[in-house]
């Protein structure tokens, strides 16, 4: 079949095209993927004017994932952008309204604003703050006549709730299967509460088949009645009684002070994924009797934020045969004795079943307010039973830690099949006490790298860098990992020592994805590893060279 008839058929190029589909947007993506994803855009963009033939089956691809809500709405010539908010200058013809519900057919992702790398500012605006005129909203929902925006729409991000702006509640589409929730109620008025509960008990049907539910902070899980709530106003959002079908639950808070228990969320029979923040928790919160709940034996992914005691009891009570993956967060550490951090971290290490691959820590502070160590090594003794572990990752933000050429010996061995090692430390132990002697070697990484063929992702908080051995001396290993990186070097180590440790990296790893790690080149970054990041790049680009020659 030639392509001219290829093209003829819709369903064939659609297929086609969708080789080009930008794919999902999510906060976690790299730049290097968001670059990609610019450059698959732009291309369908291009074939869409080459001829009328490709015309919609491109568009149909190009509009599957839609960054900024305002993309969406400019396709009305009627609408504009005064004063960074989208208002309309005139009103909407028929024909215009035709060709915009051809777009909206295609929107599967819809964001309110692009999300950010960074997870602490996830929008380039604040969520809570419309930047759609009232007035817009209004005009289309007459235009939709009781009908959602988006038709086929399966993932929002984020539905903002407002007493103020109801119009944004056009886009709720019973084909959502994720939806991010988020509200600005920031006063206590009984008016707000009628008119949020009257229009969320408008919502909570729309969403019956829902899956996966993502709230902010600014909205509680209030564990006595299973709802979703504001704190400041106490307007109930959702019931999750009232979503069967959901299995990803993700909530930045839980509202305490009228809860006994827990018991709606353990009584969510087929969820799969929680992500709570918890602040304080008491024995009474969990259901009397049998601990065997139907969450123990479906919930596959746990996140916890939260003080170490909390999270000890939590992990306790919902870790089930059924947990593969397991992240936690001890937050203010600052106030937490060092002696009773290790204790929590061993309660939960007794919970991880032979099914759990993947375990992440973050130990969270403040400040830089402590200055005391935390070994690695003592969260990595209760591990080294759990041969089945793929991943782990242990991260300290505003915190010490160490992990010196004695510990890496005893860890050698261990994990046979591990993936990913991270051990970030950005205010490194060893460095303030002039004591980079003690850190693990270059020998010691090889042996490491050499017992596990499996590893693609490594982080050490530090590499000695003394006594280097010869690089053209020191065996190749042509190890397949992708991703290393060292946290801190000294400030004192010469760029002579830095090259020599690029040329025995590059003789260990030199498959490494050195373009990808150029991007974070920024100034938080440790200057001395940045220079052996360059150097690893000058090698691998002379290597690339020689070979084309």
């Amino acid at each position: 079949m030639s392509a001219n008839h290829v093209f003829r058929c819709e369903e064939l190029a659609t297929e086609i095209f969708s080789h080009l589909a930008p794919g999902p947007l999510r906060i976690t993506d790299t730049p290097q993927y968001r670059h990609h994803r610019t450059q698959r855009k732009t291309a369908l963009a291009r074939a869409a004017r080459v001829c009328r033939a490709w015309e919609v089956p491109a568009l149909k691809v190009l509009w599957t994932v839609v960054d900024d809500i305002s993309e969406l709405l400019l396709v009305l010539p009627c609408m504009a952008i005064e004063d960074d908010v989208c208002v309309l200058v005139r009103d909407i013809t028929p024909a215009e309204w035709e060709r915009f519900k051809l777009y909206t057919y295609s929107v599967r992702e819809l964001h309110w604003r692009e999300p950010q790398t960074d997870p602490k500012s996830r929008y380039q605006v604040d969520p809570g703050t419309s930047s759609i005129s009232p007035t817009v909203w209004l005009i289309l929902s007459k235009w939709c006549k009781g009908r959602p925006l988006c038709p086929r729409l399966q993932y929002l991000a984020p539905l903002l709730i407002s007493a103020f702006d109801p119009g944004p509640v056009i886009l709720a589409s019973p084909t959502i299967r994720h939806l991010e929730i988020s509200t600005d109620i920031d006063r206590d008025h009984v008016s707000e509460d009628v008119a949020v509960q009257s229009l969320c008990s408008h919502l909570e049907p729309i969403f019956a088949s829902l899956e996966s539910l993502t709230v902010d902070s600014r909205i509680a899980l209030d564990g006595s009645t299973g709802s979703l709530v504001h704190p400041s106003s106490g307007a109930t959002l959702l019931h999750l009684t009232g979503l069967p079908a959901l299995q990803h639950l993700h909530v930045a808070s839980i509202h305490m002070p009228l809860s006994s228990r827990l018991v709606h969320i353990w009584e969510i029979i087929d969820l799969r994924s929680l992500t709570l923040t918890i602040d304080e928790l008491d024995e009474g919160l969990f259901p009397p009797g049998n601990p065997d709940s139907p969450l123990r034996n479906t919930l596959r992914n746990l996140c916890v934020k939260g003080n170490p005691y909390d999270i000890a009891k939590l992990v306790e009570y919902a870790a089930g045969p059924a947990l593969e993956v397991l992240d936690v967060q001890f937050n203010n550490i600052e106030h937490t004795p060092t002696e009773d951090i290790f204790a929590c971290f061993n309660r939960i290490a007794e919970y991880i079943s032979p099914h759990v691959h993947h375990i992440s820590l973050h130990l969270c502070c403040d400040q830089d307010l402590l200055n005391e160590e935390i070994a690695a090594r003592r969260f990595l003794r209760p591990l080294l039973p759990k041969a089945h572990l793929t991943h782990i990752t242990i991260i300290y933000e505003n915190a010490f830690g160490s992990l010196s050429y004695r510990d890496f010996a005893k860890i050698v061995n261990a994990w046979p099949n591990l993936s990913v090692f991270r051990i970030e430390d950005t205010r490194s132990f060893f460095l303030q006490d002039d004591g980079v002697q003690l850190a693990p070697r270059i020998a010691d990484l090889a042996r490491f790298a050499q017992n596990h063929p499996g590893l693609r992702h490594l982080v050490i908080p530090v590499l000695n860098h003394h006594l280097l051995p010869p690089p053209r001396k020191f065996p190749k290993l042509v190890h397949e990992l992708e991703i290393f990186r060292i946290c801190t070097l000294s400030k004192h180590a010469s760029y002579e020592s830095l090259f020599d440790m690029a040329l025995l990296l590059d003789r260990l790893f030199p498959n490494l994805d050195v373009c990808e790690a150029t991007r974070d080149w920024t100034p938080a970054k440790d200057p001395g590893w940045v220079n052996v990041e360059r150097a690893l790049l000058a090698l691998q680009r002379g290597r690339e060279g020689a070979h084309r020659s």
